[in-house]
């Protein structure tokens, strides 16, 4: 079984991306024959890849990401996290939970239009954190968080959105800071980033933020509405550099890919 869901990897991938371009199709107004017997393939192949994804990472990724505890299997995959199946499997609260994440994961994969790959890194880099938590509340916590991120992420109109995620030494931020470009309407961008710090600290210090609003000719310079900080932000192509001249404001500071 886990040699036929690593074959199938790359076919579930491109089969995702192919019913999301579909969805779009089903929604413009250039609705043919044609175009609707490649929905009805598309929404048939949905089967397919909903069997296939519901462990929410097949084995190929498990070098770099857990799998969700399968509380019905006797023994747990070389690939799950040890932590959470110790806290989940004994707790029916968190059980569900565990389940609802399944579910709501491959709902954002195939209805969302965010980056695939933004989904799949952001999955990974909240499986980094939880892992870090002391106890059951922590656990539990990490998990409505998680799942209010995805239902976010499938609800709300993803292509207005630019996703950009900090790098440091040419490697991912393990303290996953990323940022967001909305555009809101014709003038206004709003400027969000959310950074990862230690899931066991209070709410008010387990995650920071930067909140701002401006137009697309201010966009060079920024203010952060909580901290007031001020942030400069240079764009080149599909990279974001943002810069502070202010010493105790250096925490989102950085280079930023685009994820598109």
């Amino acid at each position: 079984m886990q040699v036929l869901r690593i074959n199938l990897y790359p076919f579930i991938t491109v089969i995702l991306k192919y019913y999301r371009s579909i969805q779009k199709f089903e929604t413009s107004s250039m609705k043919s024959q044609h175009i609707a017997s490649h929905g009805l393939l598309a929404h048939t192949l949905y089967g397919v890849v909903a069997w296939s994804a519901m462990s929410l990472v097949t084995p190929a990724h498990a070098n770099t990401v857990s799998q969700l505890p399968d509380c019905s299997a006797k023994s747990p995959a070389k690939s799950e996290s040890k932590l959470l199946r110790k806290y989940v499997c004994h707790n029916e609260s968190l059980q569900q939970k565990n389940d609802e994440m399944k579910a709501q994961y491959l709902q954002a994969q195939l209805m969302s239009n965010a980056p695939l790959k933004l989904l799949t890194l952001s999955q990974q880099q909240w499986e980094g954190f939880v892992n870090k938590c002391k106890n059951k509340s922590c656990v539990a916590q990490q998990y409505d968080q998680r799942i209010a991120d995805l239902v976010y992420l499938t609800s709300m109109n993803q292509s207005l959105t630019q996703h950009f995620v900090r790098y440091i030494d040419g490697q991912v931020d393990p303290q996953s800071t990323m940022l967001q470009l909305q555009q809101l309407d014709r003038n206004r961008i709003k400027i969000e980033a959310t950074q990862y710090r230690n899931p066991n600290n209070q709410d008010a210090t387990r995650y920071a933020h930067l909140r701002s609003y401006t137009t697309a000719d201010a966009l060079q310079e920024i203010t952060d509405l909580d901290s007031r900080c001020q942030y400069k932000i240079e764009r080149q192509f599909s990279i974001l550099k943002l810069t502070s001249d202010q010493d105790n404001c250096k925490r989102f500071a950085g280079t930023y890919k685009l994820y598109d």
